[in-house]
């Protein structure tokens, strides 16, 4: 009798064990038609168990295993771990906690021979993309993790799908000639995480810096708005400074010359200047808001203020 699994809700629709078998199949360059021969299997029906219609009957996955000279787990033990895990590493990118984000990164990376080999093995490849992306970025590897997630999608479940797109839409975004292809994936990752807030922070975050690049000023002071509506509630008060300083930017760059000023003197009075190491990057921006304001007086106070607190520009 076919098995089915007792399984969490966020796996019912996924085709883990289909899809991994699907895989190494094409790697290893063979035919639909000479693997069901090789194990005298009808090739629709071998290819319905790859593409998730069928449930695998008893005894085909360790037929599939002999086959192949494999090992694959079937048991979600090792899925789990990583979609917990899957979970922490965004919510610390999400702070800006790199360390806490590389470690994770990396013990999880310690351990591809057992999660290579299971029913994480899509979730695993999704993470070594992450990693590849934030700490690596060989442009080889990245793209061969790319393509592998790319052809099977019904291994990857909607939240960690938006997690892919983001991730993308952060390696797209570092080359401003990308930029577009950047905004695709990160519009893909917010039709998609509406309902989580992590990752609809950082990507609504992440597209305001290309609507700025981008000259669509009005668009992003909108996407500023957006952003720190949902860093306030995740009270994330650190990207929130960042989001109030792009949006001065905004203003500035909108022609709105006295709002951007209030903004900026708001932010600079609410800070400890003492120790924030942005304070002479905000000097700048007010002596830049008073200059094309032609209020040269103020212009020179903060140039000189901004010089005097060893702004590099």
């Amino acid at each position: 009798m076919p098995y089915k699994h007792k399984i969490p809700i966020y796996t019912e629709n996924l085709n883990l064990t289909g899809a991994y078998f699907r895989h190494q199949r094409i790697i290893d360059g063979l035919s639909l038609t000479y693997v069901a021969d090789a194990i005298s299997m009808n090739k629709g029906f071998l290819s319905d168990l790859e593409n998730g219609k069928r449930n695998f009957p008893d005894g085909t996955i360790n037929q599939l295993n002999d086959f192949y000279n494999l090992k694959f787990d079937d048991s979600l033990k090792f899925y789990i771990e990583l979609e917990n895990n899957i979970d922490e590493i965004f919510h610390a990118l999400c702070n800006s906690n790199t360390f806490k984000e590389k470690q994770l990164l990396e013990l999880i990376l310690s351990k591809r021979d057992i999660y290579e080999n299971s029913s994480g093995f899509f979730l695993f490849n999704l993470l070594n993309l992450f990693y590849l992306i934030r700490f690596n970025c060989n442009e080889t590897f990245i793209n061969d993790a790319k393509k592998l997630i790319e052809s099977n999608l019904d291994a990857i479940n909607s939240k960690d799908l938006s997690i892919f797109y983001c991730i993308l839409g952060i390696y797209y975004k570092r080359n401003p000639s990308t930029n577009f292809v950047a905004e695709k994936y990160f519009k893909k990752c917010l039709s998609l995480s509406s309902n989580i807030p992590d990752i609809a922070a950082l990507c609504t975050f992440e597209l305001i810096s290309i609507y700025a690049e981008t000259n669509r000023s009005a668009l992003a002071y909108t996407y500023c708005e957006k952003s720190r509506s949902i860093f306030n509630r995740l009270q994330n008060y650190t990207t929130m400074f960042f989001i109030d300083f792009f949006q001065c930017n905004c203003l500035t760059n909108l022609g709105l010359y006295e709002s951007s000023i209030q903004k900026l003197t708001e932010l600079l009075n609410n800070i400890d200047q003492s120790s924030n190491k942005y304070i002479s990057t905000m000097y700048h921006s007010l002596a830049w808001c008073y200059l094309l304001n032609c209020q040269y007086s103020e212009c020179i106070k903060y140039t000189n203020l901004a010089i005097e607190n060893k702004d590099p520009s």
